[in-house]
Formats: C-alpha cells, structure tokens, sequence
C-alpha cells in the first residue's frame, strides 16, 4: 500500500522537469549556435574575397593605361587589403589581362602597349582585368558530411582603358 502511494506521489511531482528537458536541448541548442557561427564567418571571408578581388581589378583598370603587362603589380595591390581571419590562409590573389576589341572579339592574352589586336570600327581595343581570390577555410569544429577545410574562390572582371586613354 506504502508503495502504490509513493508512485502516486512521484508521479504527480513535477520538479525537476525542466532540468531533465533542457539537458536534452541543450545539445542541440549549442550545435545550432555553433553552427550558424561557423556559417557566418565562411560567409565574411566570401565577401572579403570579393573585396580583394574587385580592389585589384579596380587597380588593374587604372594601372594598365600605364602598363599592360603589370599582372604582379595588380596581384600585389589586392593582396594590400588582406583581412587577418583566424583560421584562414588567404592565397596571394592571381591577375590576368587580356586585350580584346570592345566588342568583344579578338581577344588576345599578349596585353602590350600599344596594342597589337585589330578590330573593326566603332570597335576600340580595351584591356580586360580578371582577379581572382582564393582562401583555404577551416571550419570551427567538425560537421558530418561537410569538409573540415575547402577553398573558397572569388573572381572579379573589369574593364581597362586601351593604350590611347579611350575606354
């Protein structure tokens, strides 16, 4: 009889409830946190790839008036503005210009000055500058079926001026 009025009692009592729920959420709770974190910060270093990327070719636009074959210089100059993101190894970005009639045709990888292309008019001959940015990321903790480290890669296009100042 005692022990049928203990399991009435026990039964009825709610303490402790919460706890036990909680410790079942919890879990759950910190690897939603956890992820959304590590999910924001692959999401910042794209957008910082994307400012290293449009940086050079904004400074290969202006400097190929000058001097076409200046890839190093424009891969130098994004570099500049390289964020420092724990846990992630910027890759020096990469330039590559291009001469190409403004139409689009005859493009040529030789970008020199002045330029050698031959186009039909009103084409004009103009310099494509092409950026790319690339990091290798590693995530905060291990996630299943996601790769602890991948590169992320941005690439910008502009283009320059040719070799008369005409854009």
């Amino acid at each position: 009889m005692k022990l049928l009025a203990c399991i009435r009692v026990l039964r009825k009592a709610d303490q402790g409830g919460a706890l036990v729920e909680f410790s079942l959420v919890f879990p759950f709770m910190v690897a939603l946190a956890v992820g959304a974190a590590d999910f924001a910060r692959a999401y910042y270093v794209g957008i910082e790839l994307v400012n290293i990327a449009h940086t050079g070719a904004a400074y290969g636009s202006y400097i190929v008036t000058i001097s076409p074959n200046s890839s190093s210089a424009i891969s130098t100059a994004a570099s500049q503005v390289t964020p420092s993101v724990p846990g992630v190894v910027f890759n020096m970005p990469t330039a590559t210009v291009v001469q190409e009639c403004s139409d689009g045709t005859n493009a040529s990888a030789s970008a020199t000055l002045p330029p050698t292309a031959i186009c039909t008019l009103p084409a004009i001959i103009v310099y494509k500058i092409q950026v790319t940015a690339s990091a290798t990321y590693t995530t905060i903790m291990p996630w299943p079926g996601i790769p602890s480290s991948f590169i992320l890669t941005r690439t910008a296009t502009m283009r320059g001026c040719d070799g008369t100042g005409q854009c």
